[in-house]
């Protein structure tokens, strides 16, 4: 198989695997148990919070494990803004951001909160001064993606925050930061937010854990009440093998981050070398300010859910768009936000880079996209 749909979910490094077995295995107690086993437990957990503040460059704040970015992007809001709810708050946000931040918002409008969604340009990207230009009174919270995860767009995120704060102090900025992770260097003080999402299993590690972070200055009301783990900020029994995991994946992923942002900007370049003299395709993503780990295509001619199909007869496994949304099928959102007609965006396709993707892979991706691509745009009607 050639895997290549990286910005969906990733293999889990072996390293990984190994640490959540041995403490599945051995350090299998309740980390809030009072004995000597949850002991050794709640010091993994604590280990791992280390690791994961450090990760981020937080030396302070707080970090709450989560089950993912889902959970930390809803988390965000909801255990915001619950008491300002019948104030009216105002939140901006772009109309290209993960379905995660985009549902919980909507949701909050029906409750009174105001929402404004921001344009793009037509490389996907959007303007601080348009984000500060909409700043009000009465705004709560802006939240602007990292890394887009259909065009790998890297959004100025520091500039926006400054912009922001220049205008009004009190706002809280946050950042998706699931496709950011090993792919741009994050640092929540030189991004300048005050609150950050963050999932394990895009960075090689396992499903069903994420990470939250919150500065000081953040305000949080539990969304999710019990137990009193995670200083009464998220309630629940650890799961103590999937933070293992996690923290395993946030080392690796650090140590390798440079290396790896070198060795994905390689395979790119090759993928556009072998792609660009055939007319038949366009790549909606060249240059610095992308993520090199995520390619768009756009193909002629061609449905990109039939040429998916058709490539996967050979093993090769990439996406028509955002996993989380292929079980409702609709024109992408992110493509639409920035322009693309109808006929374009049914025949993007998104190639998107792992650690464990050779030079060989990509060779045999674009060799059978290109004769499947030939072949398939024949019987559409021009």
């Amino acid at each position: 198989m050639i895997y290549l749909d990286n910005a969906a979910t990733t293999r889990p490094f072996d390293e990984v695997i190994e640490e959540m077995a041995a403490v599945q295995k051995e350090i299998y107690a309740n980390p809030a148990s009072m004995h000597s086993a949850g002991y050794a437990a709640e010091k993994k957990v604590n280990d791992a919070l280390d690791i994961a503040k450090s990760a981020i460059g937080a030396k302070n704040g707080t970090f709450l494990f989560t089950s993912g970015g889902t959970e930390s992007n809803n988390l965000a809001f909801f255990g915001t803004l619950k008491s300002a709810l019948k104030r009216n708050p105002h939140i901006i946000t772009t109309k290209i951001e993960h379905p995660s931040i985009l549902e919980p918002l909507k949701f909050l409008e029906s409750c009174g909160a105001e929402v404004t969604y921001l344009d793009v340009d037509e490389r996907g990207f959007v303007s601080p001064d348009d984000v500060a230009a909409q700043v009000r009174e009465n705004t709560k919270i802006v939240s602007v993606m990292l890394v887009n995860n259909e065009t790998g767009a890297i959004q100025p995120i520091s500039e926006i925050s400054k912009k922001v704060k220049e205008k009004n102090r009190s706002i809280l900025v946050h950042s998706d930061c699931v496709q950011g992770f090993g792919n741009v260097d994050i640092d929540v003080k030189k991004l300048g937010v005050d609150m950050l999402s963050l999932s394990a299993h895009k960075i090689n590690g396992p499903k069903g854990v994420g990470g939250f972070y919150c500065s000081d200055r953040v305000h949080l009301t539990p969304v999710m009440m019990g137990g009193h783990q995670q200083g009464d900020m998220r309630s629940g029994t650890l799961n103590t093998p999937g933070i293992c995991g996690f923290a395993k994946a946030l080392e690796l992923t650090s140590a390798q981050a440079t290396q790896k942002r070198a060795y994905f900007a390689e395979l790119k370049a090759q993928m556009i070398s072998e792609l660009s003299e055939n007319q038949l395709f366009t790549i909606n993503n060249i240059g610095e300010d992308y993520s090199s780990h995520i390619i768009s295509i756009s193909v002629k001619n061609t449905r990109a859910e039939v040429l998916l199909h058709a490539l996967e007869t050979y093993g090769i496994c990439i996406s028509a768009g955002s996993a989380c949304a292929s079980n409702r099928p609709a024109p992408s959102h992110v493509l639409t936000a920035m322009g693309f007609d109808k006929t374009k965006i049914e025949g993007t396709v998104r190639v998107s880079l792992g650690c464990f993707n050779t030079a060989e892979d990509i060779s045999m991706f674009c060799e059978h996209l290109k004769k499947e691509a030939a072949a398939l745009s024949r019987f559409i009607r021009k």
